[in-house]
């Protein structure tokens, strides 16, 4: 028990000497040594220590916190530890640094009614009430109303415009892209200038054009109605890159293109080396894709394709006629002139194929033979001239021309090709009935077959591309043509007068088809024009009387329908118009009696002076965007007609051009033409710029505005009355010509009626002139029957009094310009001018 308390003593002892030993942590003013600090932020901390002794400041990482006397800067993102000592003491502090918070602004923008900026915001705290604090400019007749849209915190970037309360009526202002599409709506006030309110409109491109916008359609003006206006665009080209490649040698060379454009290589032609091992030789055959159909639409590359070639010999007797590389896979071609042999004292030897069949080339070269067929001597029926044109013979006389009866004409003839019939060489020939040419004949000359009468059927050869003028006229027997040949022309007067014509077929080669060409085919009743055609020129069809369908191609690229083309086709029900056509010159339908219909496609701009003249039985029609000239008497006596739209592209009006369409009760004028219009619902036609009425019909009205009314507006029309506005100024000669349908009376200068019997017309004292004969109702009236204009009264309320104007001539009277006619004024007095 000693032992024990004794070791307790001992280790009591022992635990207060190290206790007293033992360091004192350092006290510091932060709470658990630990502080959270922010980027740029600086803090000082103090050390409690004993008077006169140093604090060392010490950090672990200068890169987070860098520390002195007792100062602590943050620098960057993260956490370390700051060691201070003092004496026998020290401690750790934990010091946590964070990025600074990054306070949000933001824009607002503040804009007048009109787009014009007023004041820019920047830098605006976010949840904010922005606040416009400038002076909001003064608009007459407007009184402001607030901002669009509410103003509200801010939470972004925004934009008010200020709106406005107006005392003047409000139009609603509509803005279309081209496409039609509506971009949006605005309201304008009074006669204010519109202004689109949102972004500039953008039209995607294509494979041709990047489009940029130019603008307003009608262009922008004061609005005083309900107005739309469509954005326009200008197309800008796109140009692609081309790139021509060699397979071995890569590329050749590059070159830019307008988009929608073919390429073309300008370079010399590629080559290619033949096979060492093989002995194969290949040759330039084209490009890949082909370039000649290939539309540049965007950045390409053609690559050189080459093929096999084999040589291809042609031989006649042991002469070598023609060689040369021709690719495999190909159907050789024999180019030169055709093999001949002499004929011996029987026979005429005629060519007539090669040996071996023509097959396509395949891995081997060959070798083709000339081989011949004979005939009997073919001078008995001809007579043979040298054809300096085509070379060979040419045959110039047919010599049965009072028995034979039918023709072949032969290949050859003693050793020469027959190439040519010349001019006239078989003219009525009075019993020949059938013709067949040759594969090998080239040109049939003017008038050869004209007048054989009893013609019934004629063969062509595959060679022929022209058929001359008259070279069946007056083949009256001839029923049917199948024109099986690659025609390139139908020349004047070709099948003129063929009475017995019934049927023609046309080659897909054709193009043109010349003056009067079918003229007076009285029994062809119907004609398809193939794709190829271009022209048909002046009487090509002119009295066919029974020709009922007229048919063109889906594609057809037909140019112009000639003057008088189809006039007097009395049979004719329908016509579609090609919109490949431009024009319809001077009477091309004209007196077509029975033309119902009439369709015209867009392409269309020109019809000419009477080009439907007389198509009685004529409907409604629509005349398409693209027209832009109405001839003289267009449409004259088209009775069907009862309505009339002008397109917005017509810029020239010809003389009375619904002459005699009597049922016209209705005429209106694109609204965005800008030559022409029918103002005010009017049912007539005028002169934008000089406001002269040109057109009128039996439900037109003059508006007021007019101060010009033309010659023969109102010619021949049933109208029953008319109201002259005082705008009118000027009322030019015919202007009111055979107008029986508005009350008249006839007037003797020497027996004049009582002043309220029926007259004429009230005039304005407004209207200055009245040419001569501007009010007509009996053109046989006068001396020697001619148009005088004696022969009706004009009521004016201006005075004989009233002085007349500076110009006049001596013994004119009153305030308006007679010329011509018989006046009653307001105050009673009668005059008689002439």
């Amino acid at each position: 028990m000693r032992n024990f308390w004794i070791l307790a003593i001992i280790f009591t002892f022992t635990f207060f000497i190290s206790a007293c030993n033992q360091k004192e942590d350092l006290k510091t003013s932060l709470e658990n040594n630990e502080v959270t600090m922010t980027i740029g932020e600086e803090i000082n901390v103090e050390v409690f220590t004993e008077e006169g002794l140093d604090v060392i400041w010490e950090t672990e990482d200068a890169g987070v916190v860098s520390v002195e006397k007792g100062t602590f800067s943050a620098v960057g993102e993260g956490t370390t530890y700051v060691i201070v000592k003092s004496g026998d003491l020290e401690t750790k502090i934990k010091v946590t640094v964070i990025p600074k918070a990054v306070e949000e602004t933001f824009t607002i923008t503040w804009l007048d009614r009109d787009g014009t900026v007023l004041e820019v915001d920047e830098n605006v705290l976010k949840g904010t009430m922005p606040s416009f604090d400038g002076h909001i400019p003064p608009h007459d007749g407007l009184e402001f109303k607030g901002w669009d849209p509410e103003v509200v915190p801010v939470e972004g970037d925004a934009t008010y415009t200020a709106t406005y309360k107006a005392d003047q009526p409000t139009y609603v202002i509509t803005w279309k892209h081209a496409d039609g599409q509506t971009l949006t709506t605005s309201v304008v006030y009074g006669t204010q200038m519109p202004v689109y309110p949102g972004p500039v409109p953008t039209k995607e491109s294509d494979d041709y054009y990047d489009y940029m916008f130019t603008g307003w359609s009608p262009k922008l003006g004061p609005a005083n109605h309900i107005r739309t206006y469509t954005a326009q665009f200008t197309g800008i080209r796109k140009i692609y890159t081309v790139t021509w490649e060699h397979p071995l040698n890569g590329v050749i060379y590059t070159e830019t293109i307008n988009a929608g454009d073919y390429a073309v290589y300008n370079g010399a032609e590629p080559t290619f080396p033949d096979d060492k091992v093989t002995g194969v030789r290949k040759k330039f055959y084209g490009w890949s894709p082909n370039a000649n159909n290939t539309k540049i639409l965007k950045n390409t590359t053609f690559l050189a394709e080459f093929r096999e070639v084999h040589k291809i010999t042609w031989m006649n007797e042991g002469v070598i006629l023609q060689e040369g590389d021709v690719f495999k896979g190909d159907t050789p071609e024999y180019n030169g002139a055709e093999p001949t042999r002499p004929r011996d004292s029987k026979y005429l030897y005629t060519f007539k194929n090669w040996s071996p069949a023509i097959d396509v080339v395949k891995n081997v070269d060959v070798v083709y033979d000339a081989t011949y067929d004979c005939f009997s001597d073919p001078s008995k029926e001809f007579e043979f001239e040298e054809s300096w044109t085509y070379g060979g013979l040419q045959i110039v006389n047919y010599k049965l021309k009072d028995s034979g009866t039918e023709v072949v004409i032969p290949l050859w003839y003693n050793g020469e090709r027959i190439t040519q019939i010349g001019y006239n060489a078989f003219k009525e020939s009075q019993k020949l009935k059938k013709v067949t040419i040759s594969d090998g004949l080239l040109w049939i000359n003017s008038g050869a077959f004209e007048d054989c009468i009893a013609l019934e059927e004629f063969k062509f050869g595959p060679k022929i591309t022209h058929i001359e003028h008259d070279t069946f006229s007056g083949c009256t027997a001839l029923s049917f043509i199948d024109i099986d040949a690659p025609i390139v022309e139908i020349k004047m007067n070709a099948f003129n007068g063929c009475t017995n014509l019934e049927n023609v077929e046309f080659p897909q080669s054709l193009e043109m088809i010349r003056w009067g060409a079918f003229e007076d085919c009285i029994k062809l009743d119907r004609v398809h024009f193939p794709e190829s055609l271009q022209i048909i020129d002046t009487c090509a069809f002119a009295s066919c009387t029974n020709l009922v369908v007229v048919q063109f191609a889906q594609n057809s690229k037909l140019e112009y329908i000639g003057g008088s083309a189809f006039s007097e086709c009395t049979s004719l029900l329908t016509i579609e118009i090609p919109g490949s056509v431009e024009t319809i010159y001077n009477n091309a339908f004209g007196g077509c009696s029975k033309l119902g219909s009439v369709v015209f496609n867009e392409g269309l701009k020109w019809i000419a002076s009477s080009a439907f003249k007389d198509c009685v039985e004529l409907c409604n029609f629509d005349l398409p965007s693209s027209l832009l000239e109405i001839g003289d008497y267009a449409f004259r006596n088209c009775q069907g007609i009862t309505k009339v739209e002008i397109p917005l592209a017509v810029s020239k009006i010809g003389k009375i051009p619904f002459e005699d369409c009597k049922n016209i009760a209705s005429i209106s004028v694109d609204e965005n033409n800008t030559v022409y219009d029918s103002r005010s619902a009017c049912n007539a036609i005028i002169i934008t710029e000089t406001n002269t009425l040109i057109v009128a019909c039996k439900n037109s009205t003059i508006p007021d505005g007019v101060v010009r009314i033309a010659s023969c507006a109102f010619y021949k029309i049933d109208i029953k009355k008319v109201t002259i506005p005082a705008s009118v100024k000027y009322i030019e000669r015919l202007a009111f010509y055979l107008c029986n349908e508005l009350p008249h009376d006839l007037i003797d200068r020497n027996n004049p009626k009582p002043f309220g019997e029926v007259v004429t017309v009230f005039v304005p004292k407004t209207v200055e002139t009245i040419e001569c004969e501007a009010f007509v109702f009996n053109p046989g009236y006068g001396a020697g029957g001619s148009i005088t204009g004696s022969h009706y009264c004009v009521h004016t309320d201006a005075s004989s009094n009233e002085p007349p104007m500076p110009n006049w001539s001596t013994g004119q009277y009153g305030y308006n310009w007679y010329r011509g006619g018989y006046i009653r004024f307001s105050n009673g007095a009668l005059g008689w001018y002439w």
